[in-house]
């Protein structure tokens, strides 16, 4: 079972006002904020917190909306197994999936209807009932259910395929400016601080320990300033919380 954390709406708008950036064209292709890489390191850190233990899934995922009153069917994400871009979520030593990174509402997608999503949580959307969520064992099933999900009149599911997984080490945390190289540690580099991801990941523990200052009400530049102008020696105190 994963954390209650994860279910809190309290922590999962903490996470996204750290880790969602706006909508952009990445390359010429749209990237809609998510930073799917920082939400799977640091969530899986507060988790390892918390004694669970899962590892990185990298891989394809799709969210797919119905034709609804009028409405054609639409999709974020990648639209085939052949994409050349990739997601990358949670998995438990259980195999339930843990994706929190999604924003589906105010998306900047055309077409795409706003939808409540506060994450796939033990492989079910939150909040229940808004959604269905299919794990694919192929890329020809993922294209496949992709098809089979646009012809769901009204319906919202979030489709993935799991290509590889990755070990959540401590090189991977303690390295996470170089290591996950997302358009958000490009942002983050410009604070100048290499133990930013790891100050971080100690917030979020305290924030899900029911402890700390809530960051959520402020703007993202002033959230990670705060962030960045915690204590140094970051990097330790996680090492030793994290049991490495």
């Amino acid at each position: 079972m994963a954390a209650e954390f994860l279910k809190s709406r309290a922590f999962i708008a903490e996470l996204h006002r750290l880790l969602w950036i706006e909508p952009f064209r990445n390359r010429g292709i749209f990237d809609p904020g998510w930073s799917c890489r920082d939400h799977a390191v640091l969530v899986g850190c507060t988790l390892r917190a918390n004694g669970i233990y899962a590892v990185l899934s990298h891989g394809k995922n799709m969210f797919v909306q119905g034709a609804s009153d009028g409405w054609a069917p639409m999709g974020i994400g990648q639209p085939a197994a052949h994409s050349n871009d990739s997601h990358t979520w949670l998995k438990t030593q259980s195999g339930m999936l843990l994706d929190p990174s999604p924003r589906l509402s105010a998306t900047g997608v055309p077409g795409w209807r706003s939808v409540e999503c506060l994450g796939i949580i033990e492989s079910r959307w939150l909040p229940e009932g808004t959604g269905e969520v299919v794990s694919c064992g192929s890329g020809s099933e993922y294209d496949q259910a992709i098809a089979l999900a646009s012809h769901r009149t009204g319906a919202n599911t979030a489709l993935y395929w799991e290509e590889n997984d990755e070990e959540l080490t401590a090189d991977l945390v303690t390295d996470s400016l170089e290591r996950i190289n997302s358009p958000l540690t490009a942002e983050l580099r410009r604070l100048g601080d290499v133990e930013i991801y790891c100050k971080a990941a100690l917030h979020l523990a305290e924030i899900a320990a029911g402890k700390g200052r809530p960051l959520a009400g402020l703007s993202h530049q002033k959230a990670w300033s705060i962030i960045a102008s915690s204590p140094a020696g970051a990097t330790n105190r996680l090492i030793k919380l994290l049991g490495w």
